[in-house]
């Protein structure tokens, strides 16, 4: 069951939804048999503790090769419109999936020149031929790299988060599930002044990729020599589990990035808020009341 205020997330029509895919990709999401040595799993950079983030500046992939940015938090994944800090051409959770699969430059998780090598872990494993013919009925050899990034999606399609205080407030009327700091954070975060949801909007509290020359992208990404390019607004949703923050991880609180934007970015491109302390403290309180406990307690 969705939580109230959510509307059903969309679902390819050649990757139908089946509680036997879920169940198949939520192990694989699990299982370090899918990287090249056997040591790294999807979640190693998406621990459901840190609501699928994993505490780092920047990951590193099976080899050790430390990737450009900042591993992105999973939540409610299936609502976002384009995936990746970069590329709003990859919109589909089995387009995303390939990534870190496949990819070379760096290397993530080496999958590609040893796509037998992995399938040939799964096959030797009786439970998993069992949950791919199970999950793909129809297929002659449904133990295949393509199935396993469909039952992965369709696994990621179901880290829905959406019991947080801000909910409980929101729409089931619980007018003592935010304190009163919350929700002075909660009017500031809306609020022309601080223009919060600007950028941080909808249910997700995310937004689409800025373009470079972009007054809030360069402020945002100027300190760290990448103001070219175009970079995705990270939602918000139990951010407060997500440290550290930014596309590279620079800032290590979520008082650092409110100061952040209180200067006006890093090259004063931005106007500065002149918050004080008062109201920095009430919009860090907001943040935390996006974080949903059953969410993050999730094994």
């Amino acid at each position: 069951m969705l939580p109230p205020g959510f509307p059903p997330p969309a679902v390819p029509a050649d990757n139908p939804m089946s509680a036997t895919k879920v169940a198949l990709g939520r192990r694989l999401f699990f299982d370090a048999r899918l990287s090249e040595n056997g040591q790294v799993s999807c979640a190693s950079c998406h621990e459901p503790a840190r609501a699928y983030s994993d505490g780092a500046p920047r990951p590193r992939g099976a080899r050790g090769d430390l990737l450009a940015r900042n591993a992105p938090s999973l939540t409610n994944v299936a609502y976002a419109p384009s995936l990746g800090w970069t590329d709003d051409g990859v919109v589909t959770l089995e387009a995303q999936a390939r990534q870190p699969l496949l990819s070379t430059h760096p290397v993530e998780m080496g999958v590609a020149g040893r796509e037998k090598q992995v399938l040939a872990r799964l096959l030797a494993d009786a439970a998993y031929r069992e949950a791919f013919t199970a999950s793909f009925p129809n297929e002659a050899s449904p133990v295949s790299i393509d199935n396993l990034i469909r039952a992965i999606a369709c696994f990621e399609r179901t880290i829905i988060s959406g019991r947080s205080a801000f909910d409980r407030y929101v729409f089931g009327d619980e007018r003592a599930a935010m304190s009163d700091a919350a929700r002075r954070g909660m009017a500031l975060f809306y609020s022309p002044r601080a223009g919060c949801a600007r950028c941080h909007g909808g249910i997700t509290f995310s937004g689409a990729l800025h373009a470079a020359g972009d007054e809030a992208a360069t402020a945002l990404y100027a300190d760290t020599g990448v103001a070219t390019g175009r970079f995705k607004v990270p939602g918000l949703r139990n951010v407060a589990k997500t440290a550290p923050y930014m596309h590279d991880g620079s800032l290590p609180t979520l008082m650092a990035v409110i100061e952040f934007y209180d200067r006006g970015g890093g090259q004063r491109r931005l106007k500065p808020l002149a918050l004080n302390q008062g109201e920095k403290d009430d919009l860090v309180a907001f943040l935390e009341s996006l974080t949903d406990p059953d969410f993050i307690s999730l094994p």
